[in-house]
């Protein structure tokens, strides 16, 4: 693990609003849709974690 590498790719946390049925920036509103001013939303994006790949080295 001494050389190893880590790459941590950011997505934007989208938030989707089920009353007007928009979707907005989550980090500057928060939980509420600034469309419409509804609390019926939900997280779209931004909540996941994909691990693409994994390489190993086998040792001497």
């Amino acid at each position: 693990m001494k050389d190893a590498k880590i790459v941590i790719e950011t997505i934007q946390a989208v938030t989707h609003c089920e009353a007007c049925g928009k979707d907005y920036p989550t980090v500057a509103h928060g939980k509420t849709c600034p469309h419409c001013g509804s609390g019926n939303t939900f997280l779209l994006t931004g909540n996941e974690i994909i691990i693409k790949q994994i390489e190993a080295v086998e040792s001497e």
